[in-house]
């Protein structure tokens, strides 16, 4: 649960940094800012897709990257609710967290609600910032949700955080 934490921690600082940019005087040489809007109505044509196949029961697979090892995570969803989370984190065994545990975890419909508002939070401000987020034909949800800050302020001048992986795997309907 500690490592969970402090995963969850440094991913919060990484994003939480990500919009706070003064100018893209401060950008990378070669930069090429995210198209906010067309951004906006990918998402909100996809999610409508997705919306129209309507799959209340799901299981999907996350890697989030950054700053932490390689951690994966399972997630199931029955009904439009969450009701499984699996962590692996690199040589340990699969762990289930238990409800209250869930936390930040989502549902494919909470990823949307996520990527609309990092949409929303960092197109007004962040001359520095990209945000890319690929979507599958059909059914329509996320595959990957990356955030890069391309600023020389940072030490690298890079900070960013990914969740790849995506990959949704819809129940069949019960007789």
């Amino acid at each position: 649960m500690k490592r969970l934490s402090v995963l969850l921690t440094m991913a919060a600082l990484v994003v939480s940094a990500c919009g706070q940019t003064d100018g893209n005087a401060n950008c990378i040489p070669g930069f090429q800012p995210t198209n906010w809007s067309r951004l906006s109505q990918r998402t909100q044509a996809t999610k409508t897709m997705w919306a129209q196949v309507k799959p209340t029961s799901h299981r999907y697979d996350l890697q989030p990257t950054g700053l932490a090892a390689r951690t994966f995570i399972t997630i199931g969803v029955q009904s439009g609710d969450l009701v499984e989370v699996t962590v692996v984190f690199p040589g340990e065994p699969p762990r289930q967290l238990s409800r209250d545990q869930f936390g930040s975890y989502r549902t494919v419909d909470g990823l949307f609600a996520d990527l609309e508002k990092s949409i929303n939070n960092h197109a007004p401000y962040a001359d520095c910032y990209d945000l890319k987020a690929p979507f599958d034909a059909n059914p329509g949800y996320p595959t990957s949700r990356e955030g890069r800050l391309y600023d020389y302020r940072i030490a690298d001048a890079t900070g960013s955080y990914r969740d790849i992986n995506f990959t949704v795997v819809i129940a069949a309907p019960s007789p």
